[in-house]
């Protein structure tokens, strides 16, 4: 139903340990809207260069490559 009545345009996937210390499971982010039915999904994969705790967390800098890719459209 999500495909056929909503436009599912972007999956955004985070590395496990983004919600930690509450849970230590991969999270995706999904962004759709209600224009057409899908047709094209972006996908990209966060993937900082070291594990994920409480004390080293996700950073903005981890996150520039995505948000310049989500912007213009090249994810």
């Amino acid at each position: 139903m999500l495909l056929e009545d909503f436009n599912l345009h972007s999956i955004i996937s985070l590395p496990a340990g983004i919600f930690l210390p509450y849970a230590g499971v991969k999270t995706n982010i999904i962004f759709f809207d209600k224009t057409t039915s899908t047709k094209q999904i972006r996908y990209y994969e966060v993937d900082p260069d070291r594990k994920l705790t409480k004390n080293k967390p996700i950073t903005t800098h981890d996150m520039v490559d995505m948000v310049t890719c989500f912007v213009d459209k090249t994810l």
